[in-house]
């Protein structure tokens, strides 16, 4: 006769000779658990590829330079008589305005930052002269360093120029390449979907400022404070007459004169030396320089709005009197 404490296991289904069997996971609970953890990123991908398309998505970006990315690939019938192109240089310190007042001509900027030539080359010029009357006057306003082939422009990121081809060419190229190159591909979208989860909880950026390039004929300022010494970690890249030339030649048809001008240094900038002596008679205004206060911390060459004003005023000038040579005026009519 089993004891009080044999009982008591035996009526509780706790006896230690008993032999006990754990529950299995339904084999196809497992499969379905696996297949998801396994398709959760690339949904994440495919989800982000969509996202960025989106207004809403644009909405909330704090960069003003992204808001209104591939503004030249929008314009239609704009038919600027000067056409502002170049890198983000120009993007921040041209403003077409004080052109047109000093030109009496209509001025667009359609510049993008360093990051959209990279990956896209001339993709937004290109788009601009298939929808717009040629420009009397096309200006190329780059810093130096990027006085080369933008398939060579290697410092900088491409990202943005990821991000200009989704939103506005996402053709059969663009989707050989991301298959070609999937790892830049998902990281471009990774750091779109953090980008957008940032963004998405602030405030939406004003609606001013989302339009910042319709208002300004394409320019976009970018706060940051008046730099006051010069890094000495400036690095030097050798210009590519070869391409400048192919630049003046490729899109000087059709009546339009091209100018390349290199973005003014400070005078205190270590490369200045070097691009006076290696861009001689390569670009149309010379190496000049523009005071220190008049550039901005918020990245290499860019101005703040007083270097903007600075240097819009002085490519005026430049432009003024290329109109108003004898021979520009005969090439023009």
């Amino acid at each position: 006769m089993p004891d009080e404490s044999q009982r008591d296991r035996q009526e509780f289904g706790t006896d230690f000779t008993e032999v006990r069997h754990e529950p299995l996971a339904s084999p196809w609970r497992l499969r379905l658990y696996v297949a998801v953890l396994c398709a959760f990123p690339f949904a994440l991908i495919l989800f982000t590829f969509w996202w960025v398309t989106t207004q809403s998505y644009i909405r909330y970006s704090i960069f003003p330079y992204v808001a209104d990315t591939g503004y030249g690939s929008r314009l239609q019938h704009a038919d600027c008589d000067i056409l502002i192109d170049g890198d983000s240089t120009a993007l921040v310190g041209v403003l077409p305005r004080i052109i047109e007042q000093r030109t009496g001509l209509k001025t667009c900027n359609i510049a993008e930052v360093s990051g959209v030539k990279l990956v896209n080359g001339m993709m937004v010029l290109d788009d601009y002269l298939a929808h717009n009357r040629p420009p009397q006057y096309l200006v190329f306003v780059l810093s130096p360093e990027n006085l080369h082939n933008p398939a060579n422009w290697s410092f900088v990121s491409g990202w943005e120029g990821w991000f200009y081809r989704i939103r506005f060419r996402p053709d059969a190229a663009f989707w050989q390449n991301t298959f070609r190159d999937p790892d830049t591909s998902f990281a471009n979208a990774e750091l779109s979907f953090r980008n957008g989860i940032e963004w998405f909880l602030k405030r939406p950026f004003p609606p001013q400022l989302v339009h910042e390039r319709d208002l300004n004929g394409g320019h976009v300022s970018e706060p940051g404070a008046a730099l006051t010494h010069c890094a000495n970690d400036t690095k030097i890249y050798a210009p590519e007459p070869a391409w400048l030339s192919h630049i003046r030649s490729a899109y000087g048809v059709n009546g339009t004169r091209v100018l390349i001008d290199v973005m003014p240094m400070a005078a205190c900038d270590q490369g200045l030396p070097y691009y006076r002596a290696r861009l001689a008679n390569l670009t149309d205004n010379g190496v000049d320089t523009l005071p220190i206060g008049d550039y901005s911390t918020s990245g290499r060459l860019h101005t703040t709005d007083q270097g903007t004003i600075d240097l819009s005023n002085r490519l005026a000038a430049q432009l003024a009197a290329v109109i108003n040579a004898p021979s520009s005026r005969a090439e023009v009519h």
